[in-house]
């Protein structure tokens, strides 16, 4: 095969891979969106710049245990925090949701089916409660 077909093809190929990564990913909001009632009413998703935002400080964390919850700053009931999954499919770790504190707290039941260890975070970085549903 010729360099210039095997470029095309090359590229052909990787075309299809971010297509088929960005169904999964918008599958897999839509069933967020679906297990829990009234999402749209409570939270939204990351933009495009809030996502490189956020996908960069959490590749930034060191988190060696959960054993323990561990908390830096503390969060009020009405801050507004991004939830940031820290386990389960690999898809899930490109998303990120906004909404208070207190209406994520009380959703956790609804958030574990998809992962039981999180990270709450403000919009600053600032404040960050690592939640792990076992032990907190």
């Amino acid at each position: 095969m010729d360099k210039e077909k095997r470029r095309r093809l090359e590229e052909k190929l990787g075309g299809n891979s971010r297509r088929l990564a960005s169904e999964k990913l918008c599958s897999l909001k839509e069933r967020i969106s679906e297990e829990i009632p009234g999402f749209f009413d409570k939270y939204r998703f990351a933009d495009d710049d809030e996502y490189l935002r956020l996908k960069k400080f959490r590749e930034g964390l060191e988190y060696v245990s959960f054993n323990v919850p561990k908390t830096c700053g503390s969060l009020e009931s009405d801050d507004m925090v991004w939830l940031c999954f820290l386990e389960g499919e690999r898809t899930l770790f490109d998303v990120f949701i906004m909404g208070s504190y207190a209406d994520m707290l009380a959703d956790t039941d609804s958030f574990e089916v998809f992962s039981s260890r999180c990270i709450f975070t403000d919009d600053r970085f600032e404040k960050t409660v690592f939640y792990d549903s076992e032990n907190f």
